[in-house]
């Protein structure tokens, strides 16, 4: 299988790029911001881990779908691949992509942080303070001291402000919402699942533009796949449950985990194991119908276990984000809508910016 398609025949060399810094790295991959010596343009350099490389059949099949996926898509929202880059044999293999600012876990996880050094004694005092204004622009203030009066997402009814109400404002999550929807529309029309979609893989410019990236572990649609996808936080009851039969219904999954996150500004399913996570999914969610995995072998394990559905996470939304989150997060994946039909809800037909996540970078 050809894995360059490039114009030229042979790969270019990894040489050709200079190291700046180390972004991440896990056990299959490391990333680093690198400069293009010839363009002085920067990238996104993804050394894929040699001893992975290769399997008993050759370059190892994850590796060659991750880059043919990369080589076939093209959206506004996706993260967009430059080449394919040698090291100083065939085993060192880089994937070569455009850089963005940020990621939106880093991003919301920095926007927590200055929100919990902020007091909340005084309301008023809040969305005056020149400290706090200064790191929004104008635009964002409007949005905000709007928001903080009027939105229960912001401050709550109760008189004694805590400040882990002080969410991000609702126009700026539907902006980020709305531009993963899309990607992930596309991603599916091309009978592509992403498998791992999590905040970590929402990657964000300095102009507010989302790209859905890392695609690891995504692949093309067929009958029968493999469960061993999808971070555990952002993991589909069904998956959890040892199905090996599934289709686009567990991005939609993980993409209602997003929203969640995004609008309550805390992780839904914050479980330490698989059981944990499925206790954590059904003390919030209730518990299932026997028919909603009729394709999840270890379903049966928990029917006898302690009552769930203690937790109703739905007390952390409004009505009208209620009311798209159940379809999100129902349990039987044939009943999850599309991504389009998300897109569709006329909770997403209010939104003028999508890009309003800029003024929080």
């Amino acid at each position: 299988m050809k894995i360059f398609n490039y114009s030229s025949k042979k790969a270019n060399s990894v040489e050709n790029f200079k190291k700046i810094s180390k972004i991440n790295h896990t056990n299959s991959t490391t990333i680093y911001k690198a400069q293009c010596k010839s363009t002085k343009k920067y990238f996104a350099l993804k050394k894929l881990n040699k001893s992975l490389c290769l399997d008993n059949n050759g370059f190892s099949i994850l590796y060659i779908r991750e880059i043919k996926i990369l080589n076939s898509i093209k959206h506004p929202n996706l993260l967009k691949i430059k080449e394919v880059t040698v090291g100083n044999n065939m085993c060192d293999i880089f994937i070569v992509s455009e850089i963005l600012h940020t990621d939106l876990k880093s991003l919301l996880d920095k926007y927590n942080s200055y929100r919990n050094s902020v007091s909340i004694n005084n309301l008023d005092s809040v969305i005056s303070d020149s400290s706090y204004k200064s790191k929004f622009s104008n635009e964002t203030d409007s949005i905000l001291s709007d928001n903080m009066k009027n939105d229960t997402h912001i401050i709550t009814e109760n008189t004694n402000y805590d400040n882990t109400d002080l969410n991000l404002p609702i126009e700026v999550c539907k902006g980020v919402l709305i531009q993963i929807l899309k990607g992930l529309d596309y991603l599916h029309s091309k009978k592509i699942l992403h498998r791992d979609l999590k905040t970590s893989n929402i990657l964000v410019s300095k102009s507010g533009k989302i790209k859905i990236g890392d695609f690891g572990l995504s692949r093309y649609y067929k009958e029968e796949m493999t469960n061993l996808i999808v971070t555990l936080w952002y993991r589909p009851p069904e998956i959890l449950l040892g199905a090996q039969k599934y289709s686009y219904s567990v991005d939609i999954w993980s993409f209602g985990c997003i929203f969640g996150e995004i609008v309550s500004n805390s992780v839904l399913f914050k479980g330490e194991s698989e059981v944990d996570q499925l206790y954590k999914i059904f003390n919030g969610l209730g518990f299932p119908n026997e028919g909603d995995f009729t394709d999840a072998p270890y379903f049966c394990n928990f029917i006898c276990l302690p009552s769930y559905g203690k937790e109703n996470i739905f007390k952390k939304f409004c009505k009208n984000e209620e009311e798209v989150i159940s379809k999100l997060l129902i349990f039987n994946p044939c009943h999850r809508p599309q991504a389009k039909e998300v897109l569709a809800d006329s909770y997403f037909q209010d939104v003028n910016d999508v890009g309003l996540i800029r003024n929080f970078l």
